[in-house]
């Protein structure tokens, strides 16, 4: 080949039995050219122009420096090929529907698209990779580490995806990467219905990554619809910013959303991760599709719904077992217009009669966040015979939040449609704070509609929490069942449940039973209700007992306007059921000086009296009026199970003491500002003591009294202070936990008891 060529019409088949470098020598015109035979084709420094170009023959073909415009296709038809773009720019899409693709069938194909280099498809063409049978194709898009070091852009075919990795029957194990600061840019395109992006039509086990890192930034921006794993199964989307925020990024143009799995499709999957950021999409996962998973993960790792019309739901018409996890400080926020559901449809969706969304799932755990701006359905259908059941949202783990600003529906049914056994865990110090109600078992007055057997769950350190707050005079809480109003029609909302138990808090000012059918609110075994910046709740109860408390625990917070001897008297107070031994807490809050607040903690004397007190967190202080010559009393007699609790707070007494029960200090200081008497024992954990710090510091006088005890865990260290003193010491205390060569000093010059490493004890006074 010694020219330049010009192919006027027609195609020009190019035969090649030996390797070639075309240098400077052009091949131009209006006509096509196609790759045959055995030999390497390398084309360097070319500025051409064609029709097509399709490559048919040969292991390799390499554009360095080149420009390379194709009116329509660019055509891979070899399989196990190797295409090398570098430095150069190719230009495919000036035909609508024209093509970037390896063709139908083709297998085992790699294309390396390196810095410095275009793949403009002109605003009509697309990207197909995989298609028709074709597998283990893989397409790379390299920056060369550069933000926007390699771009391909304008891709917007008429009649199919602008951009597709898998698509047909056998289409499977196809790769495309976009790394090193690539880019997929599609700006100028955005509003095109046509300019969609699918990965795994009809096709398995396809592999799409965009991967970021420091010192540039990896983009794809494609829109319109979205899809990944379309009647088909185990294809994979992975954002991975590597550890640098922002790095790896997915714009999707405003009122669009991803959706994984549809059509049929299962066992797919969109990962987000390390600081990977989507922006201007909402989430579909599970569209009439099982066992579909997305996973945003790591910090600042971030979706953002665009927030005028973002949509957000999981389990969508007939769907089960599909899973949404935001894990490790990942984000998700701003899904605003329309409102989500996790397992059925929200009522933005239409009707699905006839389908069942079960077991779909959130999962927010380990410092994950979720922010809802508009209502969110657990559990949701509408339609004749279709049902939601046993979807969940569980929050768990340290600085896990779902926050939510409107109306959270948990089990809701409507025209005629079943809501069953959905449920929100929250657990394990997870946390779901909203602004507005959170309503179990809420259905319309249709014919056949039910919301049976719902459940809000707060166990092992979960937090649920609804400030005070009124809306047109209507303040907000948990409601429990549904007031229907229409006696002409059979519907049904009965066994709803809200369970608060093992140290689980429920922070809200309002609970409402709103009907029949064992409809209840139960705080068991620890279970707390806390009433912040509030003395007394508002209660709505269909029958006494369906609001019950049974060895449970009232919290107070941000407000110190109640009396510990009152608590239980008068108002909605009545029609709570109190049985077995329940508690009060102080968390971060002190008690007025100008209330009666001396008080018998003591577990014998009924269910409404308290048996134990908790102080808690920040600084808590126990306090009465001047004119109280009471005391505060934990347990009435020597041996009582009464208990109190200093946790993580600073703590003080202003009254006098004394203790015939168990005191556990645990990361706390109590001042006792009185005299003291301890009948019971002192559990201490020496391993939080810090240094210069000591468990107990007491004002007044101390009686130690058989068979009062300081019971020891953690490791001693000699020297550690236990008590400090101010006024005289009458009695000793026994020890337990303490190792044989270990012991207490009673110093009384110092005023302190402390721990000695000697059998040999002296006292000085």
């Amino acid at each position: 080949w010694t020219g330049s060529t010009y192919i006027h019409q027609g195609t020009l088949e190019a035969i090649f039995d030996e390797d070639i470098v075309l240098d400077g020598r052009q091949i131009t015109g209006l006509g096509s050219f196609t790759k045959e035979g055995p030999g390497a084709l390398t084309l360097q420094d070319l500025d051409s122009h064609l029709n097509t170009f399709t490559w048919r023959g040969g292991t390799s073909l390499s554009l360095i420096d080149t420009v390379l415009d194709t009116k329509d296709s660019f055509t891979i038809r070899q399989d196990g090929s190797e295409l090398l773009i570098s430095n150069s720019y190719l230009k495919f899409g000036n035909n609508a529907g024209s093509l970037f693709q390896t063709a139908s069938g083709v297998s085992d194909s790699e294309t390396i698209v390196s810095a410095g280099s275009w793949l403009d498809a002109g605003g009509k063409g697309g990207l197909r990779i995989g298609q028709g049978g074709g597998s283990n194709n893989r397409l790379v898009i390299d920056g060369g580490g550069v933000t926007g070091g390699t771009v391909v852009t304008n891709m917007m075919p008429q009649d199919a995806k602008g951009l597709a990795l898998g698509t047909g029957t056998g289409s499977s194990g196809n790769i495309l990467q976009l790394i090193n600061g690539g880019q997929i840019w599609d700006e100028a395109t955005v509003n095109n219905a046509g300019n969609n992006f699918g990965v795994g039509t009809g096709a398995n086990s396809n592999l799409m990554e965009v991967v970021g890192g420091a010192g540039f930034v990896t983009t794809l921006r494609k829109g319109m619809g979205n899809t990944i794993g379309s009647a088909s199964t185990g294809n994979v989307v992975r954002v991975d910013a590597k550890g640098v925020p922002g790095s790896a990024v997915w714009l999707i143009p405003a009122n669009n959303a991803i959706a994984v799995g549809t059509s049929g499709g299962f066992n797919n999957e969109l990962q987000f991760l390390g600081g990977a950021k989507v922006t201007g999409a909402g989430l579909v996962c599970g569209d009439a599709s099982n066992s579909n998973r997305v996973m945003a993960a790591g910090s600042g790792t971030e979706w953002k719904g665009n927030g005028g019309g973002a949509e957000f739901s999981i389990g969508l018409k007939d769907a089960e077992g599909n899973v949404v996890e935001i894990s490790d400080g990942a984000y998700l926020w701003n899904f605003t217009t329309w409102q989500g559901c996790i397992g059925g449809r929200s009522p933005n969706m239409g009707n699905y009669p006839g389908t069942t969304s079960r077991g779909n799932k959130l999962i927010i755990r380990d410092g994950g966040r979720f922010l809802t701006s508009n209502i969110t359905h657990v559990g949701h259908q509408a339609g004749e015979g279709a049902t939601s059941i046993n979807n969940e949202v569980v929050i768990t783990g340290t600085d896990a939040l779902w926050t939510s600003s409107n109306d959270i529906n948990l089990g809701a049914s409507s025209s005629g449609s079943k809501a069953i056994g959905n449920r929100i865990i929250v657990e394990n110090e997870g946390r779901l704070t909203s602004s507005r109600r959170i309503e179990v078992g809420r259905l319309s007055s249709t014919e056949g509609t039910a919301a049976d057997e719902n459940g809000l769950i707060v166990r092992n350190g979960g937090t649920v929490r609804i400030p005070y707050y009124t809306y047109f005079n209507i303040p907000y809480g948990v409601d429990i069942g549904s007031t229907v109003t229409n006696d002409e029609v059979v519907v049904t909302a009965e066994n709803n449940y809200c369970l608060v138990t093992d140290n689980g808090v429920l922070d809200v000012p309002v609970l409402k039973i709103l009907s029949d059918g064992g409809n209840n609110i139960r705080f068991e075994n620890g279970g707390v209700w806390q009433l912040s910046g509030r003395r007394d709740p508002s209660i709505i109860s269909r029958e006494y007992g369906d609001i019950s408390m049974n060895n449970g625990i009232v919290a107070f917070a941000e407000s110190s306007s109640f009396e510990v001897r009152d608590n239980w008297r008068g108002g909605d107070w009545e029609k709570v059921h109190f049985t077995g031994n329940n508690g009060l807490r102080l968390n971060d809050i002190s008690l007025s000086s100008s209330g009666i607040n001396s008080y018998l903690f003591e577990p014998d004397i009924s269910p409404t009296n308290w048996a134990f007190l908790q102080m808690v967190n920040g600084t808590t202080v126990y306090r009465s009026s001047p004119s109280d010559d009471g005391a505060l009393i934990i347990g009435e007699n020597p041996g009582s199970s009464a208990e109190m609790l200093c946790s993580n707070t600073t703590a003080s007494v202003e009254l006098p003491f004394v203790l015939n029960g168990d005191l556990t200090i645990y990361n706390s200081t109590l001042t006792l500002q009185d005299d003291v008497e301890i009948g019971g024992n002192i559990m201490v954990d020496l391993d939080l003591i810090a240094e210069g710090n000591t468990a107990l510091d007491i004002k007044g006088d101390l009686t130690v009294k058989p068979p009062a005890t300081i019971r020891f865990s953690g490791e001693p260290v000699e020297g550690t202070v236990i008590m400090t003193f101010d006024g005289d010491v009458n009695g000793r205390f026994a020890t337990s936990g303490l190792p044989n060569s270990y012991s207490l000093k009673y110093d009384y010059n110092e005023g302190t008891i402390s721990i000695i490493n000697s059998l040999t004890m002296f006292l000085v006074r």
